[in-house]
């Protein structure tokens, strides 16, 4: 398995850790399709009760990183096949039946952060912070955000993250609903995982139940505007000025999709 993505499986708990730590814990492409052969396979996987997704080091994940679409273009990856692959990954977010957990132990950018709504327990640390740069990358908002940020942080603060590209502290984001609890920095790993392993305790059986009849008024909403928001996405990375930003972080950048 690719190092920049670690997992164990131990009583239960499926653990994924992002460690590319080198950009700070941005996320390629080959992270991304084993996140996604994870999350499919522990659908069915009895062995499987919750799936506890962090990063190793000083940040969560800086998001998406940009050498996916030189990579893209490489390997005769469409921008419909980008959009498609997002749309799809998102609508397996929304519907998955398994308890999601993520811990937060530093800096959590981009879809870092816009997949947090649609998981069941999300903790951080003390000094973490969130932001969505999509107006600086001329981007458009996904992961359903233009729903649930303004749902969870009222408007004002959700066009604050999603409009002008602003951050959030841990303790916004807990008053906001977005966080479940917060750790000391010095005791993040450890009391998230402390955490985890109190809630394996349960009967799965039930979490799932319950989990089920929170998502079932909400989930055709979501999975309507994950559409939408994939479809303006990819208009976003046709215009020129998104080429511009992915040439300015990309390495070696040779072509236009």
């Amino acid at each position: 398995m690719d190092e920049t993505l670690l997992v164990t499986k131990e009583n239960g708990i499926l653990t994924i850790k992002f460690n590319n730590q080198k950009s700070k814990n941005s996320i390629t492409n080959k992270m991304m399709i084993k996140w996604r052969e994870l999350l499919v396979s522990a659908k069915t996987d009895d062995s499987i009760n919750i799936i506890y997704l962090t990063g190793v080091g000083e940040n969560f994940t800086s998001g998406n990183d940009f050498n996916n679409f030189q990579e893209g273009i490489d390997n005769g990856v469409t921008l419909e096949g980008a959009r498609d692959n997002w749309s799809s990954f998102m609508e397996l977010l929304i519907t998955h039946p398994k308890i999601l957990v993520v811990g937060i132990n530093g800096m959590c950018v981009g879809m870092g952060v816009t997949i947090l709504p649609h998981v069941d327990f999300v903790f951080c640390s003390d000094t973490a912070f969130f932001f969505v740069p999509f107006i600086q990358t001329f981007q458009s908002p996904e992961g359903c955000s233009t729903l649930t940020f303004p749902k969870l942080f009222g408007r004002a603060t959700a066009s604050h993250l999603l409009i002008n590209g602003g951050t959030i502290s841990a303790e916004d984001a807990k008053r906001a609903g977005l966080v479940s609890h917060i750790f000391e920095k010095a005791s993040f790993e450890q009391d998230a995982l402390d955490y985890v392993v109190k809630l394996n305790k349960h009967p799965i059986k039930l979490m799932m139940k319950y989990k089920e009849m929170i998502n079932r008024n909400t989930r055709d909403e979501l999975l309507k505007v994950n559409l939408y928001e994939s479809e303006e996405l990819y208009k976003a990375w046709k215009t020129p000025e998104f080429d511009e930003v992915r040439k300015k972080f990309t390495k070696k950048p040779k072509a236009k999709f």
